[in-house]
């Protein structure tokens, strides 16, 4: 296997021919000929972008963003389009459309890149035009054209379809169309399935949001908090290409569209407020047909909290897939027919309560294979094919309690805008026909397998490992995946036959440093339970020397983390990197946490002595030299912990709550009143907020009992952990006369986001703990 290594090579991308690869090094664009292994070097070049099945690169320069080069990559032919402002291709990459300006004006172009040199006008002396979008066929093209009128803060736009097959069928829709108070935006504009419809969001003139003073709280009011202030939505509207209608669809912020853009699901919670009297967030999910402007709800009770898990929607055609309880269900809404796909299943679905005490999490999320006749589910203990042609769904492995499972085809993703289906993250379709691949994980020796399934064939073993196996991909009867562990940098392995072959390792530096080891311990835990934990060694080990550890804590230990590669770096959001600390010869221990209801603070107490002495067993700790850091909830345990023993020499809480009475009468930053983090979260207190119980669980109210040195980190901007809790805490150390110190960030957030308060805060945890734990130096700003 002969590799061609570019240092400092960005954007690489393959031809859909498979013949070129191309990347940029600064401002040249290189072109490598796969066949010939030769090379073009191209200077001052902005993109590049295949076209034509790969014959072909679209080119932009950079000295002259106006000029659109056709490139023929075989016989490098070039053929310039001048004057252009933006450009788009058509889905099967035969043909583009250009913006060519004409003075002030533009024109616009079709472009049939096997004839580049014949264009074809469609619209001459048009204003400024963007966001073009086609149908599947290729035979309708969207745009936006901008007016003229610009009126206050907003600017007017036509949308107008162009018939690319017979342009008398051409339709534009001008902003008198719509409410006197909505104009035409240029956004996401998406066709229905069948052609006959555009989508398209409806703006608001007066977006302005505007303050209501006084505000009127009532407690017999169904929102709390209520409204602060009114402003108007904006709606997702939908053409009828056929008559002309506009339909009004939402203007619900929790949207979602099938693959057919004619079918449209939200969330309503108007049926349950306030959520309090209903035990937790239920909503109702709504279907909403385009065409027929039918409304219908599907499912009641249902619970989200913006989780990407627990619904999906199909890629092409008109399903809707939920999680509810246990089971998941499937609505198609061509059919108006409900099912429940796992029904009857032995197998758990979902799991029963995750690590911050939340319902309606499952073991994984939905996908839909690329053809749409799958949905893919995982399971506790499998992976389950649904196919909607018979009806059937059946495991992919044996019926075995020892394995876990995931997905490794594809993940959901969250996105920085709403993208196409109108949500702000997507979920890739899987090929089945390409292959799904699997990782199975061993519950009793953490070790990992890779499986690869293809439709009609049966299930394929390729590799097993102790090391996390990830990021694979199928190239002809090849496969590339990506191995690492918490001591291994990322390793790219081409597998070919059985054959293995590390094609990259990154990062060789790190093999003449000292990095340390990871170890999952088991010992038991307080209320009867096995708890787990992970011990992160010191990078120069000698059992025989004695040294400090540090426990970080929040909830559950995640037990990927046993294998998680982090770069060493102090550019940390809460002033943790494990590296940091094992590179400086402390040990770190990530302890489970079990919990009993309402006493949240003991739980944590106890279960972190039982992780004390599971490690006092380990060679090498020094018990007696013991940290303890808790951001956020990790900070409320932490901080709890401190008034309760002396077994640790110093305590670091980041953003943590200290007063939960007064946490728990707040609003959170997404304006949502804080009983549910209590009641059906992670705080699992379902006393009354004024009941010793309830109260016993607050930090503040012990912090008489604290004798051990404190740090108190906050950032001004701080809405989720109100910063005055640190506030509180320090205030209140201060009058007890207790050694504590407050770190406290301007306009900081619950995590920090300024890059030089991130290495800031990590270097002034690692002087705090090295003074506390290893009798270093006071620190200067202590």
């Amino acid at each position: 296997m002969k590799k061609h290594v570019y240092p400092f090579g960005q954007k690489p991308q393959f031809s859909p021919n498979e013949k070129w690869f191309s990347f940029f090094k600064n401002d040249q664009w290189v072109l490598f000929d796969l066949t010939n292994k030769t090379e073009t070097w191209t200077d001052s070049i902005l993109s590049a972008q295949f076209a034509l099945n790969g014959e072909i690169t679209l080119l932009r320069h950079k000295n002259h963003p106006d000029k659109l080069t056709v490139y023929n990559n075989k016989n490098k032919n070039e053929l310039t389009i001048n004057h252009t402002t933006n450009f788009s291709i058509s889905p099967d990459k035969e043909n583009m459309v250009v913006i060519q300006q004409n003075d002030s004006l533009f024109n616009l172009l079709l472009v049939d890149l096997k004839q580049p040199d014949k264009p074809t006008l469609l619209k001459e002396k048009i204003n400024h035009s963007s966001n073009f979008r086609w149908s599947d066929s290729g035979n309708l093209l969207a745009f936006y054209e901008e007016t003229k009128s610009i009126k206050g803060e907003y600017k007017d736009h036509i949308l107008h379809c162009l018939d690319l097959k017979e342009n008398t069928k051409n339709k534009i829709l001008y902003s008198e169309k719509l409410n006197k108070d909505y104009y035409l935006n240029s956004h996401v504009i998406t066709f229905s399935k069948d052609e006959t419809t555009i989508n398209f969001m409806a703006f608001p003139k007066d977006e302005s949001h505007k303050i209501i003073d006084p505000q009127i709280w009532r407690s017999s009011d169904a929102i709390h908090p209520p409204v602060g202030e009114t402003y108007n939505k904006r709606w997702l509207i939908s053409w009828d290409l056929t008559n002309g209608k506009l339909t009004p669809i939402s203007d619900q912020s929790y949207l979602m569209a099938t693959g057919d853009y004619q079918h449209f699901f939200t969330l309503n919670n108007k049926n349950y407020q306030p959520s309090f009297k209903y035990g937790n967030f239920y909503n109702d999910i709504i279907s909403r047909n385009s065409k027929t402007g039918k409304t219908k709800i599907i499912d009641n009770e249902f619970i989200v909290l913006t989780r990407l898990e627990v619904i999906a929607t199909s890629p092409k055609e008109n399903y809707f897939t939920w999680i509810k309880e246990k089971d998941w269900w499937v609505y198609n809404s061509e059919k108006d027919e409900k099912t429940c796909i796992t029904c009857g299943i032995k197998d758990e679905f979902a799991i029963p309560v995750d690590s911050e005490n939340s319902l309606n999490v499952p073991y994984g999320t939905a996908f839909y294979s690329k053809d749409n006749n799958n949905i893919i589910l995982t399971s506790k203990h499998n992976i389950w094919i649904y196919n909607f042609n018979d009806n059937d769904i059946q495991p992919l492995f044996k019926d075995n309690k020892n394995y876990n499972y995931q997905i490794e085809s594809a993940k959901p993703e969250w996105l920085d805008s709403r993208g196409e289906n109108y949500n702000l993250y997507k979920k890739p379709p899987v090929d089945l026909e390409n292959g799904l691949f699997v990782v199975q994980y061993d519950l009793n020796t953490n070790n990992e397998s890779l499986y690869l399934y293809e439709t009609g064939n049966e299930l394929k073993f390729i590799t097993s490992s102790l090391h996390k196996i990830s990021s694979p991909r199928k190239a002809g009867d090849a496969i590339v995946y990506t191995l690492s562990n918490y001591n291994l940098p990322p390793q790219i392995v081409y597998w070919k036959n059985g054959k293995e072959t590390i094609m990259k390792q990154s990062n060789k530096q790190q093999q003449n440093y000292y990095w340390g080891h990871s170890e999952l311990l088991t010992y038991p835990g307080p209320y009867g339970t096995t708890l787990k934990g992970i011990l992160f060694y010191p990078g120069n080990y000698n059992p025989d020397k004695k040294y400090p550890v540090i426990f970080k804590i929040y909830s559950e230990v995640n037990i990927t983390a046993l294998k998680d590669y982090i770069p060493l770096t102090l550019q940390n959001s809460v002033g943790w990197n494990n590296f940091v600390f094992t590179t400086q010869d402390y040990f770190v221990f990530m302890p489970d946490i079990s919990y009993k209801l309402n006493h949240t603070g003991e739980s944590a107490l106890k279960s972190v002595l039982a992780g004390v002495d599971a490690i006092n067993k380990i060679r090498g700790v020094d018990t007696s030299r013991m940290g303890l850091f808790g951001h956020s909830f990790g900070g409320y345990e932490a901080s709890y912990i401190a008034t309760q023993t002396d077994k640790f020499k110093t305590i670091v809480c980041f953003a943590a709550s200290q007063d939960l009475s007064s946490n728990y009468l707040s609003i959170d930053d997404g304006k949502r009143f804080n009983y549910f983090r209590f009641e059906h979260n992670q705080y699992r207190i379902t006393a009354p907020y004024y009941s010793h119980i309830f109260l016993d669980n607050s930090p503040i109210l012990q912090a008489h009992k604290i004798n051990t040195p404190m740090l108190l980190i906050a950032g001004t901007n701080d809405n989720r952990v109100d910063w005055k809790n640190s506030i509180k805490m320090q205030l209140a150390l201060t009058r007890l006369e207790k050694k504590s110190t407050l770190l406290l960030y301007k306009d900081e957030y619950h995590v920090f986001t300024e890059k030089h308060n991130q290495i800031d805060i990590s270097k002034k945890m690692m002087e705090w703990f090295n003074y506390h734990l290893k009798d270093k130096s006071k620190p200067h700003w202590n």
